[in-house]
């Protein structure tokens, strides 16, 4: 599996207004980013390969709308982020 810098947690709902651009802006300065629409493949086990991918990137970025919560992922992404986080600080 790749390496990447940034994973990017947001709500479906939000991709095209804000994910899609923010994509791009990452992608001219060179930041490899974890990006379902580019990273995931048919027939890949999403589940996991979503929670290594969190695990083994060195910053996350959490799109937070009124959109991103209820939602199951983005709730468990949220928390693996957090617990990655206060896991380096230990």
């Amino acid at each position: 599996m790749k390496d990447y810098d940034v994973f990017i947690s947001y709500a479906r709902k939000d991709k095209d207004k804000l994910v899609d651009e923010l994509h791009e802006q990452f992608k001219k300065l060179n930041v490899k980013i974890f990006y379902d629409a580019e990273s995931l493949e048919w027939g890949d086990d999403w589940k996991s390969k979503i929670s290594k991918t969190i695990n083994s990137c060195k910053y996350g970025v959490v799109i937070i709308s009124n959109n991103y919560f209820g939602r199951e992922w983005t709730e468990k992404e949220l928390n693996e982020l957090l617990r990655q986080k206060n896991a380096s600080y230990q």
